[in-house]
């Protein structure tokens, strides 16, 4: 039961906004259609999927598809909430001591 846990955890941060740009901030993200030119360290994992949620359409025939996966970024934003909050000590001390995360918007 415990593999499982333990598998099942790590599948989820696999994905996770907050894991990403912690472990990216020094060189920065990369997101495709993406309005933001930086995150902010504070509660990064949530901002960084405003900015996949908030980005450029895509250019998809399907109407339904084409803002973006709204699902998967809802799912990951409620994640990203409480990973943030678990790290905030870390991501406060961050936030004074270096600059924002780069982001490098690329055309879809």
């Amino acid at each position: 039961m415990g593999r499982v846990l333990l598998v099942l955890i790590s599948l989820f941060l696999g994905g996770c906004g907050t894991v990403y740009t912690i472990s990216q901030a020094e060189q920065g993200v990369n997101m495709k259609g993406s309005y933001c030119d930086n995150i902010d360290h504070v509660f990064s994992g949530v901002e960084y999927s405003w900015c996949k949620l908030n980005g450029a359409p895509r250019s998809e025939v399907d109407p339904a598809m084409s803002k973006g996966n709204f699902h998967y970024v809802g799912i990951d934003i409620a994640f990203s909430f409480i990973a943030d909050i678990l790290v905030l000590p870390y991501t406060v001390y961050k936030q004074v001591s270096a600059d924002p995360i780069a982001v490098r918007s690329e055309a879809r």
